[in-house]
């Protein structure tokens, strides 16, 4: 039997891997200090949610050593309370696994009761003929994914995205996305240049949600990586011409350093 086939046998032709690293192993206790959870369809990787979780107390020095977590890499990161509604809804209602299930599990259910949520805090999935269209909850608020895109939904015209019904997702989809002035350049993977603010030089950004974007989440990296001067005076005039090589080795030498 093949491993799709099988998956579909034990209902886990989609489902959730999560972890997470924590203070300590008391789950009344201790928190939570990092969040990995990753979503597979038919055995493939579909979707991620991985943060650092600051966790509002001290990380002791054998967990640092363990886990190579700190309290310096912590301190900027979402509380608890900023972060839970995002991660449940990335949980929604698909079956859960863990390589100990049973302590992230008790975690879990922690989390829950410290912030009055439901462990099942699921968001709608629209069917198109397209490709389904989800409703996530980011950081920055509701929008919708589709076809490995973000699209922002207008709060003035939909004030409870909750509610959306299948044809107002569709219609958002479907409504030309307006470029920000602010964007020189895309790339396939998601990768920006972007124009700098208040005089300061263009950047790169790496766009959330999408390939280059999950890299950087993966690698705890900040998603804007600065132009060296030397390309920025090469190109001073177009830095649209700037090659994809060039490109290239200026994102991955940010990534291993």
């Amino acid at each position: 039997m093949e491993r799709k086939e099988l998956l579909d046998v034990l209902n886990l032709s989609t489902f959730t891997a999560f972890d997470f690293e924590t203070t300590g192993l008391d789950p009344n206790n201790d928190k939570i200090i990092e969040i990995a959870a990753i979503r597979f369809r038919h055995g493939e990787i579909v979707d991620r949610f991985v943060s650092l979780v600051n966790p509002e107390i001290d990380i002791p020095h054998l967990i640092t050593a363990i886990t190579g977590i700190s309290n310096a890499m912590v301190f900027k990161s979402p509380k608890e309370a900023e972060i839970v509604d995002s991660f449940l809804n990335f949980l929604g209602d698909f079956p859960l696994v863990a390589h100990n299930i049973h302590f992230d599990e008790k975690f879990l259910t922690n989390l829950c009761l410290r912030h009055k949520k439901e462990e099942n805090n699921s968001l709608p999935t629209f069917e198109y003929d397209k490709g389904n269209i989800e409703l996530k909850n980011g950081r920055y608020g509701f929008y919708l994914r589709f076809n490995d895109k973000n699209y922002k939904i207008d709060k003035e015209k939909y004030p409870e995205p909750k509610n959306l019904s299948a044809d107002q997702a569709i219609e958002i989809v479907n409504t030309p996305i307006e470029k920000s002035k602010d964007i020189l350049k895309e790339f396939d993977n998601g990768l920006q240049i972007r124009l700098g603010k208040y005089g300061k030089p263009p950047y790169f950004l790496a766009v959330r949600g999408t390939e280059i974007g999950n890299i950087f989440k993966e690698k705890r990296k900040k998603p804007f990586v600065g132009i060296p001067k030397e390309i920025l005076e090469k190109y001073k005039n177009d830095i649209q011409s700037i090659s994809d090589q060039e490109v290239e080795e200026i994102v991955d030498k940010f990534l291993n350093k």
